[in-house]
């Protein structure tokens, strides 16, 4: 809910800058993209890491998921 209203307030806002700064000039969208995929990314990864945890599906793919998950993170921290 607070994001559709974050969203309607920008779609009514953003042509009532008055020669202000444009999102385009103020947003670097392609990091801020890679960024985003890279936490759902990692959020999959977590979850796949709890299925095979709660079906039992062995350590060794407990650990490949939360290997995932770690390179995700890190990827996401630099």
């Amino acid at each position: 809910m607070i994001f559709a209203l974050v969203f309607a307030t920008y779609g009514v806002m953003v042509s009532a800058t008055v020669g202000g700064p444009t999102p385009a000039s103020e947003y670097k969208i392609g990091p801020a993209f890679i960024e985003t995929f890279l936490l759902l990314t990692s959020s999959f990864a977590f979850g796949g890491a709890s299925i095979a945890m709660r079906h039992e599906m062995g350590r060794a793919q407990l650990l490949g998921w939360m290997a995932l998950t770690l390179l995700l993170g890190i990827a996401f921290l630099n």
